[in-house]
């Protein structure tokens, strides 16, 4: 389905790994990235929360860069079209949970409080494989988050509000993303913006780079 799709909008945009669909007693149904060695597997919830199965929530884009690959110059119709091919797999997976809805609930209910702060091994992974970053809004908002691609992840972003910018990203460091919004919880304002001065963001670069950004 997935090719056909860019097929037919004669994209060049590509699959990246392997989609399918799995299928748990005690999950659900739930989506399966894989490629060579790795593999993630998302689920989405009756309210069309995407989230890693087994553990937190997480955005339509992060599993965007998961199964796709794109060109650097990405273009703001190409994701769409992605984020569309991504919804209609959330689709079919709702179309599966159809007429199960108590068993749905119980599903989504049975490890809330387990699950909440929770990474299952797959995301871990994914985790220390991706780079950290920073993305300044104009309205002195800033944005701590984690990507495999934070390239595109800008792109994606700025897609929807072309007022951010990238102002920092490291590599394989993107695991310390959650400590971070600990660190400066007393300065969140929403999500992952946090509302830091220049100092703040100068002192995660020296942390993470040292000298490389003096």
């Amino acid at each position: 389905m997935i090719k056909e799709l860019l097929s037919k909008a004669e994209s060049r945009i590509v699959l990246a790994c392997d989609v399918s669909f799995d299928f748990d007693p005690s999950d659900g149904f739930f989506l399966k990235v894989q490629k060579d060695d790795w593999s993630n597997f998302f689920t989405r919830t009756s309210n069309k929360r995407w989230r890693y199965r087994q553990a937190h929530f997480c955005s339509i884009h992060l599993i965007t860069e998961a199964i796709f690959d794109w060109p650097s110059d990405v273009t703001d119709d190409e994701i769409k079209l992605m984020v569309q091919i991504v919804e209609l797999l959330g689709n079919a997976m709702d179309a599966a949970f159809a007429g199960h809805a108590d068993w749905r609930h119980k599903v989504e209910t049975r490890r809330v409080g387990a699950v909440q702060f929770a990474y299952s091994r797959s995301s871990r992974q994914t985790a220390e494989k991706s780079f950290l970053y920073l993305m300044r809004h104009t309205n002195g908002l800033t944005k701590i988050g984690r990507a495999v691609n934070p390239e595109a992840r800008e792109k994606t972003l700025q897609a929807e509000d072309p007022r951010l910018e990238m102002i920092f990203s490291s590599d394989g460091i993107g695991h310390y993303e959650r400590k971070l919004h600990q660190v400066f919880a007393d300065f969140r304002k929403r999500g992952e913006w946090f509302d830091l001065d220049e100092h703040h963001v100068e002192w995660i670069k020296f942390f993470f780079t040292g000298f490389k950004v003096l």
